[in-house]
């Protein structure tokens, strides 16, 4: 944990150190003070004019370190809640389901370590998850219906079944039926 705030403060006095307001600031100061000795040919006064631009840079950083925390970086859109992989009853459902969770959590964890120029582009994509999921929750519903009709079922006559229909559709007229 120690380790996440440090990493955090560090990030912080980067950016603080780097916004381009402050560069800015510490540049003209710097084009300043070249300029004080070019037309008033006084190195004491360039100094002064330099020492006034590093405070007035000093003070940005330290305005920027003691003010607020930027906002926290909007995550992935909100989806429909994925049954608990325990829930299930088929083994490769849960699987699935364990795999989605854990993709999502991935994607998250991801964007947050993407710039945001590149979240920008990325967003629109990610919109359509919710949608995804929500189709995902009625077929993993969908799955469980089916699995519990199919328990009741004799696979033996199941199979029966599907041989006769096979050998009708084999004697039909229609080329497309006995495709």
């Amino acid at each position: 944990m120690a380790g996440t705030d440090q990493q955090g403060t560090g990030s912080q006095i980067s950016r603080a150190l780097l916004n381009t307001t402050n560069i800015v600031v510490l540049g003209s100061s710097g084009v300043l003070s070249a300029l004080s000795v070019a037309v008033v040919n006084s190195l004491p006064v360039a100094a002064g004019v330099g020492a006034l631009g590093l405070a007035a840079y000093a003070a940005l950083v330290a305005m920027d370190l003691s003010g607020p925390r930027p906002p926290a970086r909007p995550g992935l859109p909100a989806g429909p809640a994925l049954p608990a992989p325990s829930s299930l009853r088929d083994p490769a459902l849960k699987a699935t389901v364990a795999a989605l969770v854990q993709v999502r959590q991935e994607i998250g964890r991801i964007l947050q370590d993407t710039p945001d120029h590149v979240r920008d582009h990325v967003r629109p994509a990610l919109l359509v998850l919710p949608e995804l999921e929500e189709r995902a929750v009625h077929l993993i519903a969908r799955s469980e219906d089916l699995l519990g009709y199919l328990q009741t079922q004799d696979p033996d006559r199941v199979r029966d079944e599907h041989d006769k229909i096979g050998k009708a559709a084999k004697g039909a007229r229609d080329r497309a039926a006995r495709e």
